[in-house]
């Protein structure tokens, strides 16, 4: 959509499906002037039978007593919370942080850093649920700011911020999670030496990876399997 509007998957899911060429702008009338992100809820006719997002969590306020104002438990929330209660730190908003431009808003003034920050947590979420099924994952910042699992073989589930060839004709993605950053490297195996001891599968399994590594496009949620450096700044995929 040509709005400057970030779109959720299930809005895409059902343009393509409808093959309706007047959706787009129906769905367009429907965002609010001050919206980031068009959500199903935006489709003419829309019922929410299945699950949407909800708004980001406000915590509740302490008294200085350090009891809730509400009266609630520490344990009213336990099932939903995060195993990594520090796992967003990273998108709080620094007090001298000065941002030039953003989409206007009549209502509030303009787009808010959280705003943009609540999208991120929330695509990354949902899709980190749905690859949690295939295995369980580290926290990104746990490989990179400890030395735990260095040189072992871990998996990470994180978002494509950035990929690259580099200069002998390997590919680099940069993944992003909610803790940190790190590089992984997919080998070419077609640069690599000749050898009569290689294993003709292996290598096989190894051009099919770097082909799914150079298909990879920034803001895709993916799982990757690999071995950690020694200095914990890159992993190399298996």
């Amino acid at each position: 959509m040509q709005a400057n509007l970030q779109v959720h998957p299930d809005v895409v899911l059902t343009v393509l499906e409808s093959q309706d060429p007047t959706l787009i702008d129906a769905i367009i009338k429907n965002v609010p002037k001050d919206a980031l992100v068009v959500l199903p809820r935006h489709i003419p006719g829309y019922v929410n039978e299945r699950y949407e997002p909800p708004l980001p969590h406000t915590p509740v306020k302490e008294d200085s007593a350090g009891t809730e104002d509400e009266g609630g438990s520490d344990n009213d929330n336990a099932e939903g919370e995060s195993p990594y209660p520090n796992e967003f730190s990273r998108f709080d908003l620094p007090e001298d942080i000065e941002i030039l431009a953003g989409s206007p808003s009549e209502l509030n003034g303009g787009a808010e850093y959280t705003d943009f920050a609540y999208y991120f947590r929330n695509r990354y979420t949902t899709l980190a649920k749905i690859l949690r099924g295939r295995g369980e994952y580290i926290p990104i910042s746990a490989l990179t700011q400890t030395v735990r699992y260095r040189k072992q073989q871990v998996c990470i589930v994180g978002m494509v911020s950035e990929v690259r060839n580099t200069s002998k004709g390997h590919r680099i993605a940069v993944l992003e999670d909610p803790t940190d950053t790190v590089n992984v490297l997919f080998m070419n195996p077609q640069l690599q030496a000749a050898s009569p001891n290689r294993d003709p599968e292996r290598d096989r399994m190894r051009q099919e990876l770097f082909a799914e590594a150079e298909r990879l496009i920034p803001d895709e949620v993916v799982m990757i399997k690999g071995t950690l450096s020694d200095v914990g700044n890159i992993i190399y995929s298996d």
